[in-house]
């Protein structure tokens, strides 16, 4: 669809953002999402997520009608490599339709625009954690192909209070609950690892050039991922204007060899701690584990009921969290099921390689979520 032509006699048209929108925007995002994450309704964040991006702002579709904005697609850039190479890829965020207009095609006029510019003028691959509301349209519409549903690794920190979550209070049931709390009790208890010898592990509030060094080191093991070097991470994590992420590293004669980012947040009934990002060098395994380590004695401080971890495509992290006493939840078993998908924009891109779960190191900070 052309920029600002008619959208065959509805009452409203399709067209790129303009400088100024966001207002409208956040106030289609209060109507779509309520308070969800309330934070993030600011001219501040909105400008950090979608503007201030260390790989340039994002391509945004908007729908308008003559009530203001009632429609949003953005595809965000984002540095990635790509089977040893530098690509820009990007991920989609924040679709959002109008409760009155959900049923005038507002979702697929927008994304399909979106794409199109991105096929002419953006990013080679674009991956997205959808909803499961919109995951079968987004396939269908937009040439996206479902790879699969992430599992999230969870360790219960809080054995009454987990039990609580999933058993409610009531006569009948008060039995099994006593049961599931018996059965999380020994689940809870503190790993206790011992520090490595001549390891310093300490908090951190910038991310300096060393971690380009450590990414440099890491990168070789991923065949798709997101480039975590200095940049991006400080914008990530510590430029971030609404949340409060802690960042501990683990240093060897001054160099960095591991680092963990935790997040504490109180979602679905339960307060939890969320290992965010994790990385370590090759040979530095152990250094990683006593930061995991120390990364629970601080949830754990801070009245956590459980420590969850998303992570994929790499087996040394799946291995430590193992040894660490976290379990992996199936989707449907966790607090949200993660979907993941991915769309080729390029030719250049293998399809082979993208339809390869394995081939894709993944976090939770590869999402706009946690």
């Amino acid at each position: 669809m052309k920029e600002g032509g008619d959208t065959g006699g509805r009452g409203w048209i399709a067209r790129r953002y303009r400088p100024g929108d966001e207002r409208q925007i956040l106030h289609l995002r209060r109507q779509v999402f309520g308070a969800l994450d309330e934070r993030r309704n600011t001219a501040e964040y909105w400008r950090w997520e979608f503007q201030d991006c260390p790989a340039g702002p994002a391509m945004i579709w908007v729908a308008e009608s003559g009530e203001g904005i009632v429609g949003h697609y953005a595809v965000r850039p984002v540095r990635m490599q790509c089977a040893g190479a530098p690509i820009l890829g990007s991920t989609s965020i924040d679709a959002m339709t109008h409760p009155g207009y959900r049923r005038e095609a507002v979702f697929a006029t927008l994304g399909q625009s979106a794409y199109a510019a991105v096929e002419r003028e953006g990013p080679a691959l674009t991956y997205i954690f959808p909803r499961k509301i919109s995951m079968i349209g987004t396939i269908e519409k937009f040439n996206w192909e479902y790879l699969c549903s992430l599992a999230v690794f969870v360790k219960p920190l809080n054995a009454s209070r987990v039990a609580e979550r999933f058993i409610p209070w009531g006569m009948v049931l008060t039995p099994v609950r006593a049961l599931l709390t018996l059965f999380l009790g020994p689940l809870c208890r503190p790993t206790g690892i011992p520090p490595e010898e001549h390891l310093e592990m300490r908090w951190i509030d910038r991310f300096d050039s060393r971690f380009d060094d450590l990414w440099r080191r890491v990168a070789p093991r991923y065949r798709i991922a997101v480039v975590r070097d200095s940049t991006y991470l400080n914008w990530r994590y510590f430029e971030n204007p609404a949340r409060d992420y802690r960042t501990m590293v683990a240093e060897r004669a001054g160099e960095v060899v591991a680092s963990v980012t935790v997040r504490c947040m109180e979602q679905y009934g339960l307060r939890g701690g969320m290992i965010v990002d994790l990385l370590a060098a090759p040979g530095s395994e152990e250094a990683l584990s006593s930061l995991l380590d120390h990364a629970e004695r601080f949830l754990r401080e801070q009245q956590m009921d459980v420590m969850a971890c998303l992570v994929n495509g790499d087996d040394r992290y799946t291995r430590l969290l193992r040894k660490q006493g976290f379990l992996p939840l199936p989707g449907k078993m966790g607090f949200k099921e993660w979907y993941f998908g991915y769309r080729i924009n390029r030719p250049t891109v293998s399809e082979e390689l993208c339809a390869d779960r394995a081939s894709w190191f993944l976090t939770f900070g590869d999402t706009d979520v946690v």
